[in-house]
C-alpha cells in the first residue's frame, strides 16, 4: 500500500546530520508532560474515594512545588544536558525496505527493513508513506537522536548508595520526561524545518497524542521493532559526536538517549505490527 502520490514532498534545509548544542533546558522544559510525569514516573495518582477537584487541588499545592524545585535544581548543577543530532536524506521504498541514498541522490548508502502488519486490512509498513522506487520519485527521510547526556545518571547512582529512594524516584521522572520532551522538541524543530508545522496543534499536550503532520517511530517501538536497525543509523548520523555509545547488544548509553525515524507524510500516523 503506497500514500505518497498526491501530496508534495518537502524539501529539506539540508541533506547530511547536524549536531545541536545550545539547546536551551528551559524550553525542553516545555515539552514535559506532566501528566506522565506526576502519576506515571512520580506514582501521584489519585485515590479511591478522591474527588477530582480535590485531587486537582493536591497536585496544583503540593506536586507542582516538587516539580518546580527539581527542574530548578536540575538547571543549577547542569545534571541534564539536551543534546540532538538529527539529519536529511534522500530515499525511496522498495517493498518493505528504506533505501537512504548518498547526498548524488544516486547511490544507495543504507537500507532499513521494516515489518509489516499481518492482522489489518490496511497491512501497513513504514515502507508504505515514501515514494517507491518505481515512482520515478525521491523522497526525503529524517532522522533523529537525542540524548540527556550521563551527568543525571552519574547523580542517580549517587543518591541510590546514599539510600534515598524517594529522591531517586524524581530524579528519574525527570530524567525520562526530559528525554522524551527533548524527543518532541527536536521534532518540532525538524517540522519547522520542512515547512509542514502548519498541522501542529497549538496546545503542546495534543503534540503528545501526534497531533501534527506525520509521525515519529522510534527504533525498538512498535512499527519497528529491529534494534539491529540502530548500526544503520549509526552511519547516517554518527552519534559518539554526542557523546552516545551502541552497545554490542544495540542498547544505547547514556540511559535516555533515543532514536527515531521521522516520516513526513500526511496519512502517517503510529501503528503496531503485532495483533494485540
Amino acid at each position: 500500500m503506497q500514500f505518497v502520490s498526491q501530496f508534495p514532498i518537502p524539501t529539506p534545509p539540508f541533506y547530511g546530520a547536524r549536531v545541536v548544542t545550545d539547546i536551551s533546558l528551559e524550553q525542553v522544559y516545555n515539552y514535559i508532560n506532566p501528566v506522565v510525569l506526576f502519576r506515571v514516573q512520580w506514582g501521584y495518582r489519585r485515590q479511591q474515594g478522591m474527588a477530582q477537584h480535590e485531587y486537582d487541588r493536591f497536585i496544583e499545592r503540593e506536586i507542582v512545588p516538587i516539580y518546580q524545585h527539581y527542574k530548578q535544581l536540575c538547571m543549577d548543577n547542569d545534571w541534564l544536558r539536551p543534546l540532538v543530532v538529527y539529519g536529511y536524506f534522500h530515499a525511496q521504498s522498495d517493498g518493505d525496505d528504506l533505501i537512504v541514498y548518498h547526498a548524488d541522490s544516486q547511490t544507495e548508502w543504507v537500507r532499513f527493513t521494516f515489518p509489516r502488519q499481518t492482522h489489518t486490512e490496511e497491512r501497513r509498513c513504514i515502507t508504505d508513506y515514501f515514494a517507491s522506487v518505481d515512482s520515478l520519485q525521491m523522497d526525503v527521510v529524517a532522522f533523529q537522536l537525542v540524548t540527556i547526556g550521563s551527568a543525571i545518571t552519574k547523580v542517580m547512582q549517587q543518591v541510590m548508595i546514599e539510600g534515598n529512594e524517594g529522591r531517586h524516584l524524581h530524579l528519574r521522572g525527570m530524567a525520562i520526561e526530559t528525554a522524551e520532551a527533548l524527543e518532541e522538541y527536536a521534532h518540532r524543530q525538524i517540522r519547522l524545518e520542512l515547512d509542514i508545522a502548519a498541522e501542529d496543534s497549538p496546545y503542546v499536550l495534543d503534540l503528545f497524542h501526534g497531533s501534527y503532520q506525520g509521525a515519529r517511530f522510534r527504533f525498538g517501538d512498535a512499527a519497528c521493532p529491529d534494534l539491529t536497525a540502530l548500526a544503520e543509523v549509526w552511519r547516517l548520523l554518527e552519534p559518539e559526536r554526542i557523546g552516545v555509545d551502541l552497545s554490542d547488544e544495540f542498547q544505547l548509553t547514556p540511559e535516555n538517549s533515543v532514536a527515531a525515524i521521522i516520516v513526513t507524510h500526511p496519512e502517517a500516523r503510529i501503528f503496531n505490527v503485532q495483533s494485540s
